[in-house]
């Protein structure tokens, strides 16, 4: 039987060549992968590439640096938290969740305090919660962890590319990346930054895995503690390449640019559904809403549960029927896109358009000129 491929309209089609006659990736281009990374992140620490998207590589930090005997404190403010933690149990862990309801973000000052009464030897975080739309102040409390000697991990994934993420200005010992959001690349690779004092910590953890697709020691000690003249394994060129492509491009618009794009499309989705009678989701300060994506209550708009276009899309698991996203990151960080959203939002409300519209220009207008 013949079997005839499934189109992919609207996306442009690739060619045969393109995507099956590509030779496996070089050292060089491993290299300069691995410096894009490291520039993207602020970091001169070690970049471990993870050939798979990002949950796989959060799970590896997990079991990399948890085991029986270690004490976790895990701030909880969204389900990428929650599953942390439970990677962090399943080891052997005593994990404390220091949680905060999912629609505010962590208390950066007590959660300091709570850090420094516990003095855990792992302190993990999420920066930015997409899921949420919440984003934690991540430097006080990393530098509450350094105070009490614990190693810290920080969940990058959704806020790399939309706001300042300082690795070594905060002395982030373990950060996760994925490309799949703000940095407009592919899901299939992902990367990570590891310190010398959390190898030091790793191979200090009897539990530790290697030989395994959870193993971070198994890519130091073939490649980056090698002459690095063969790459070790059939590291995925496709995604190896794209995910190449998106920080170059990130870096020629310049990554400062591109943070200010993003917090542009945030401000402008927020004035725009303001005035269309919505309000944000997260409480509390605006500072802490996330640039990344835009989260609504849809507490008394049961119209807005049928919208879900892939810029908008409904809130998953115990977020269920409390709100949607907005998702203005990578190239739908732009004021296009925030209209097409708020078009949507008009017309399910069946409210007028054009006040959302204006105020959408006047604040991208106020922040990205």
């Amino acid at each position: 039987m013949k079997v005839q491929p499934m189109p992919i309209s609207p996306q442009p089609q690739l060619s045969s060549t393109a995507l099956l006659d590509q030779a496996p990736l070089s050292p060089d281009e491993i290299d300069h992968l691995s410096e894009l990374v490291a520039h993207t992140l602020g970091t001169t620490n070690d970049i471990i590439l993870v050939q798979s998207e990002a949950i796989v590589a959060l799970e590896a930090i997990a079991k990399s640096v948890a085991g029986p005997g270690i004490k976790a404190f895990n701030v909880v403010t969204g389900p990428y938290g929650v599953g942390f933690g439970n990677w962090m149990r399943e080891v052997g862990s005593d994990v404390t969740d220091f949680a905060f309801p999912f629609e505010r973000v962590a208390d950066a000052e007590i959660t300091a305090t709570e850090i420094l009464r516990h003095r855990p030897q792992i302190v993990s975080l999420v920066h930015a919660e997409a899921a949420t739309g919440g984003t934690n102040d991540a430097a006080t409390i990393i530098d509450a962890a350094h105070q009490v000697g614990a190693i810290t991990v920080l969940d990058a994934v959704a806020s790399i590319g939309a706001e300042p993420v300082l690795t070594d200005k905060w002395n982030v010992d373990v950060v996760a990346i994925g490309a799949q959001k703000a940095l407009a690349g592919p899901a299939g690779m992902s990367a990570v930054s590891v310190s010398q004092r959390a190898w030091e910590f790793i191979d200090a953890n009897s539990v530790s895995p290697s030989g395994s697709v959870l193993s971070l020691t198994d890519w130091r000690d073939s490649w980056l503690r090698s002459d690095r003249l063969t790459v070790p394994g059939l590291p995925n060129w496709l995604e190896g390449r794209a995910l190449t492509a998106a920080l170059e491009r990130i870096h020629n618009e310049n990554l400062a640019q591109v943070t200010k794009r993003h917090n542009a499309a945030a401000q402008a989705t927020l004035a725009g559904m303001e005035a269309l009678g919505l309000a944000p989701w997260q409480q509390g300060d605006p500072v802490s809403y996330a640039p990344v994506a835009t989260a609504i209550s849809i507490a008394g708009f049961p119209q807005l549960l049928a919208l879900n276009t892939g810029l908008i899309t409904q809130g998953g698991g115990v977020l269920g029927g409390k709100l949607l996203r907005i998702n203005h990151y990578g190239l739908a960080a732009s004021l296009d896109s925030v209209n097409t959203a708020l078009r949507h939002l008009a017309h399910a409300l069946k409210r007028d358009l054009q006040p959302a519209l204006e105020a959408a220009q006047l604040a991208w207008d106020e922040r990205c000129l």
